[in-house]
């Protein structure tokens, strides 16, 4: 019976150790993948929206601001 729990003990260890550091570890591909998905929507608006640099200037940071609110709710 000592015997089992040890081996329980010491497995159940081993997997929480395991699952910890596996979210402990940043998702580069995830991050990576949001940052291009990002770009090209980015390049898609300015493209149907048919923005100049100038309109682009102005359009951007209030396009970000706006977005980030929709996020936070």
């Amino acid at each position: 019976m000592k015997k089992h729990l040890i081996t329980f003990t010491l497995c159940a260890s081993l997997i929480l150790a395991l699952t910890s550091a596996a979210f402990a570890q940043p998702n580069r591909e995830h991050q990576h993948r949001k940052d291009q998905l990002e770009s090209q929507k980015i390049a898609y608006l300015t493209q149907q929206l048919e923005l100049t640099p100038q309109e682009a200037q102005a359009f951007w940071p209030v396009y970000n601001k706006l977005d980030a609110k929709r996020r936070a709710l």
